[in-house]
């Protein structure tokens, strides 16, 4: 590993940080205990996918609606939970729901999980049904099955979720799993199926997904996710350059100024910089990546999604007994994906309904509020086969890269990915030890300062 400390007369380092999404968040938190840090951010404000939305709550008021970022897991994910310590909120949390419902129009199969048995047997036909019974009966053998494969480590890198799954019926797959992984990665079906098998069943495992004892550990934020956002705002030393789009990077590792940071009309001398940006973008931001920066970043590739945040009902079931906290809808062999932000939220019973759908145009929903797009990482054979590789090129020419694409794409992995950047400046926790913790500065001391957009 590349410790850099202090060095240069043993006087704080100048570190830009380029974007301001969780990773680079956190790498700016922990880095300004000795370092002074400039946070760029291309966008108008902080926290990337942390986005939300004011609505009417009902009663003449408003409620903050996420938008991307819903929810978290308590329990696994320790280092975002110790980063909301550190940052004072993490008791502006609550419980949120984690019920899910399939309607899939084209096989006439409708139920609910976690709504009870009414919902469950919505259709009164499950109750006999063979194909309804064997689905969980394949659940079961899927659970045992995984368990025993993962811990005897015998599942191929290259082995696809799809083919992982040939020999489950049509049912489990189609209206259990790929629904399932749809609404966590918001990924289309097709590219789910391509997801290394390996790497989705760890992270159902981690997280219990599958056998239903996670649902006391999901949480969401009161106010939304911009309580944290925030929070590190009020308490960060260093400069936030919103609005401002980064040009290029140039590297000059004998120079004086190892980097420079070139902006639409300005350039800005640093020692380090960490890319805290989408892998592809990180790439095009280097003047000229190394072969091995262009080898595995170009590895990781991404989609797009649609995002619609809006009032119609339509997208979900008719009968409100399917109504979910997440809710996958087929129809003519397309499934889409809404949460119903109520429930997930725990927003005021005042509140009219709220949906957030992925992959939707709106173009015939009623009370269309707003539309976003946010790009996900798609994690195939050659991306999760690169992630090992994002270590070697940590230091190199003073350049640091972390996100979430170094994981499974989640809140978690962007802070983890921010500690292994951290740990090269000889700073391991998100937590300054008694010794090392400076006095806190004054709320009002974060310069703000807004480029050209």
């Amino acid at each position: 590993m590349t410790t850099m400390g202090k060095g240069l007369g043993n006087r704080p380092r100048r570190i830009a940080v380029v974007g301001a999404g969780i990773s680079g968040i956190t790498a700016a938190h922990v880095l300004q205990r000795e370092h002074d840090v400039t946070l760029f951010e291309a966008g108008t404000s902080l926290g990337g996918h942390a986005h939300a939305v004011a609505v009417d709550d009902g009663r003449g008021g408003s409620v903050d609606v996420d938008t991307a970022f819903l929810i978290y897991n308590g329990r696994h994910y320790p280092r975002f939970c110790e980063l909301l310590v550190d940052l004072g909120v993490n008791h502006d949390t609550r419980p949120a729901e984690m019920s899910a419902s399939f309607a899939d129009y084209d096989t006439n199969l409708h139920y609910a999980l976690a709504r009870g048995l009414d919902s469950l047997f919505v259709q009164r036909k499950n109750l006999v049904r063979p194909g309804f019974y064997r689905m969980f009966a394949e659940l079961l053998l899927f659970r045992r099955r995984a368990h025993a494969d993962m811990l005897a480590a015998r599942i191929p890198e290259s082995l696809t979720l799809g083919a992982y799954l040939e020999g489950y019926s049509r049912l489990f797959r189609d209206d259990l799993v790929v629904p399932l992984a749809t609404a966590i990665w918001s990924l289309p079906g097709r590219l789910v199926l391509d997801y290394p098998a390996r790497a989705i069943l760890q992270f159902f495992m981690n997280h219990q997904l599958l056998h239903g004892e996670s649902g006391d550990a999901w949480r969401t934020f009161d106010g939304a996710s911009g309580v944290y956002v925030r929070a590190f705002r009020d308490r960060f030393r260093g400069r936030i350059r919103l609005s401002t789009p980064v040009v290029r990077i140039e590297r000059h590792p004998r120079a004086k100024d190892p980097v420079t940071i070139v902006t639409k009309g300005e350039r800005h001398p640093f020692d380090a910089v960490v890319l805290a940006t989408h892998a592809d973008d990180s790439l095009a931001l280097l003047q000229s990546p190394s072969p091995d920066e262009t080898r595995v970043l170009s590895a990781f590739r991404y989609n797009t999604s649609r995002v619609l945040l809006h009032g119609d009902p339509a997208v979900l079931h008719r009968d409100r007994r399917m109504w979910a906290s997440w809710n996958a809808v087929t129809r003519y062999g397309r499934t889409t994906v809404s949460y119903h932000l109520n429930r997930v939220q725990r927003l005021p019973v005042t509140a009219p309904d709220y949906f957030l759908t992925l992959d939707d145009d709106g173009g015939r929903r009623h009370r269309t509020i707003a539309k976003f797009d946010y790009r996900h990482p798609i994690f195939d054979a050659k991306a999760v086969a690169s992630q090992t590789r994002v270590e070697d090129l940590q230091g190199k020419d003073a350049t640091f890269f972390c996100g979430s694409y170094t994981g499974h794409g989640f809140h978690e992995d962007g802070v983890v990915s921010a500690l292994a950047v951290t740990r090269h400046f000889g700073l391991h926790t998100i937590r300054a030890r008694a010794a090392d913790r400076r006095e806190e500065p004054p709320r009002s001391s974060v310069t703000f300062e807004h480029g050209a957009a």
